[in-house]
């Protein structure tokens, strides 16, 4: 007979099957009991746990035939016989279907706590032409980890780090039947690509060598990690209306679903991160905030909302474009400052000032690094303001023109005067003050300086026009009065004529033209007759005439008249040649009747109406 083991001998009857161990197996017919071929042995080399499942389920055990014996043997292809000779393939196979026999559902365990720890590397920030949006990439790198009691009791779980860790471009099915927590982010350009590289990922096990065979000691008894990297381009909305002092809000969703994580701590790594690349044209500004959010009323544990605040570097822009546009638009506005009189210098004018306009058109077409957007922005604002002032400037040079064509020369001086002062000195100044304040979102602030400071410019230009014209006059009101009972044409008085002269000098051009010298002579020599204003005005050329020119016409006049009032005088025995004398109009130069005629109370020579001034021009021509 057949001698047994040593140990105990615990199996099932020896039928002559194959794997048998009897010697005498090979005489035992098929289906011969045990009193005639012995038994046949469990397995006596296997774990504790294969021996108390071949006691329980005898018809299913594991041979000791069995063991080792490198075939996957049905019988010993289970968790307690620790799948004896069969592939990683086979067990998942095997575990698999006894999992799905068993009627437990292994994704249930939802809510638990998840520790998420994150790496960003590589950022980049760009416009995509395409969709001209920008794009945030970057590279990051995330380990979860939680305590799942349902994955350590599933019959699959010393195989779980090879069955859950997938690789890019293979599907895992398998994976659907657990609960394994994963990161997603809803702002992700490509979802399709997305959702295949969030299949990369490894799953590690406490107390089990991961896929790879290596043993992560750190992971608490209990506990499960999963590990992944993932490249990723995230479309971000800004509002580059304010640009470039634009202020920008980036935000993300990072999504663990089924999960309890804590935004505390993400925001926290954020922190300590490098979000932005070196060579960005964004700077963090401010602190990064995370909180849970709320979808349909209840708060999404599951989720982190992440913004970070970022600012532009505007000082590069504005040294390079914006610095050189506005000295560019000041330096055409002051060419207010030449002399319209001068054609050449109003011609030069209307110049420089359409020069500028073309200059600010060319300044706009180029590109600010912000795609194309569909609005406008500062920027655009801003050159809209300047050319605004550039045509108020031109429409100036025009009334101003228009106004010495027809000889208003005074009043067209007056108004150039206060509009070379107003538009590049104070409105010009204002604009971009209230333009910057909008780049730095004080638009009240804005509107206030803007209206208010124009209010008050046009306020004050206002009343010092009237307020200066007021004191011209007043001026030459005293002077007239001043001079009334004087003989000019004396040489001791030739400095009143050259004060004469400054006062009636509008333009302070240096010379005297014939609307200042027909002004003069109505204010201050109203006893002149017609002919002897025609003899003067003839003396001013269309150059005019300079001070010293004035002083001689004046006192040669003075001394003419003084000639014709003594022979008046002789024909009139009655009038004694006093200094009044030299103030009346001779009978035979105005026909006049020889009555007195003080100089600032004869009505017919305060002033001289449109009909006289044509008469004495065209009198003037003729005589050329």
């Amino acid at each position: 007979m057949f001698d047994p083991p040593t140990i105990e001998r615990i199996g099932r009857c020896n039928d002559g099957g194959p794997g048998d161990l009897s010697p005498i197996a090979r005489i035992c017919a098929l289906g011969t009991d045990c009193a005639d071929c012995g038994i046949r042995d469990f397995c006596y080399h296997c774990p504790e746990a294969c021996k108390e499942r071949n006691e329980q389920v005898p018809n299913e055990a594991c041979m000791e035939s069995m063991w080792n014996d490198g075939v996957c043997d049905a019988e010993c292809q289970n968790s307690a016989c620790d799948f004896n000779d069969c592939s990683v393939t086979q067990i998942i196979e095997r575990c698999m279907e006894v999992q799905a026999a068993s009627g437990i559902d292994y994704t249930s365990n939802r809510g638990l706590s998840t520790e998420i720890v994150l790496r960003v590397y590589n950022p980049s920030l760009y416009i995509d032409e395409n969709i001209n949006t920008e794009v945030y990439a970057l590279n990051i790198e995330f380990q979860l980890t939680w305590a799942d009691p349902l994955l350590f009791s599933s019959p699959c779980h010393e195989v779980l780090p090879a069955l859950l860790t997938t690789r890019e471009g293979r599907s895992n099915p398998n994976r659907d039947a657990f609960w394994v927590p994963d990161i997603a982010v809803p702002q992700e350009r490509d979802r399709d690509r997305a959702q295949r590289l969030r299949d990369v990922s490894a799953v590690s096990l406490a107390g089990l060598p991961d896929a790879d065979g290596n043993l992560l000691t750190d992971l608490a008894r209990g506990h499960a990690r999963s590990t992944a990297h993932r490249p990723m381009d995230l479309l971000q909305s800004f509002n580059y209306v304010r640009f470039p002092f634009d202020k920008q809000r980036f935000e993300m969703d990072i999504e663990v679903l089924g999960a309890n994580i804590s935004c505390t701590s993400i925001a926290s790594q954020l922190e300590a991160a490098q979000l932005l690349p070196p060579t960005s044209s964004w700077y963090r500004d401010g602190s990064i905030s995370a909180a849970h959010p709320r979808q349909n009323g209840q708060t999404a544990l599951d989720t982190c909302h992440i913004t970070i605040p970022l600012s532009r570097f505007s000082s590069v822009y504005i040294c390079q474009s914006l610095i050189p546009l506005i000295i560019i638009v000041l330096g055409a506005l002051l060419v207010l400052q030449l002399n319209p009189l001068v054609p050449a210098m109003a011609n030069g004018r209307y110049s420089v000032l359409i020069f500028a306009m073309v200059l600010v058109s060319l300044g706009s077409g180029s590109d600010l690094g912000i795609g194309n957007p569909t609005y406008l922005i500062w920027v655009d604002f801003l050159k809209l303001g300047q050319f605004a002032l550039l045509l108020m400037a031109i429409f100036e040079n025009v009334i101003v023109q228009r106004l010495i064509a027809h000889q208003c020369t005074e009043r067209a001086l007056r108004v150039d005067r206060m509009a070379r002062n107003v538009i590049p000195f104070c409105i010009y100044p204002i604009f971009i003050g209230s333009m910057v304040l909008v780049g730095y979102e004080h638009d009240v602030a804005a509107i206030v300086v803007f209206f208010g400071g124009c209010t008050a410019v046009f306020c004050l230009a206002t009343m010092a026009a009237f307020s200066g014209e007021w004191r011209e006059a007043r001026a030459r009101r005293k002077f007239a009065k001043k001079i009334g009972p004087i003989d000019l044409g004396k040489e001791e008085n030739a400095h009143l004529l050259e004060e004469a002269f400054e006062l009636y000098d509008a333009d302070a051009s240096g010379r005297i033209d014939t609307v200042e010298m027909r002004r003069a002579m109505q204010a201050l020599f109203p006893w002149l007759s017609r002919k002897e204003r025609v003899r003067v005005l003839e003396c001013a050329t269309e150059n005019g005439l300079e001070v010293d020119a004035f002083v001689h016409v004046v006192q040669e006049q003075f001394a003419k008249h003084r000639r014709d009032s003594q022979k008046c005088v002789s024909k009139s025995p009655s009038m004694l040649p006093t200094e009044s004398t030299l103030q009346m109009s001779c009978s035979s130069h105005g026909g006049a009747s020889g009555e007195e005629s003080p100089p600032r109370e004869a009505k017919p020579y305060v002033s001289m109406d449109a009909v006289e001034v044509e008469v004495m021009d065209a009198t003037i021509e003729v005589g050329r």
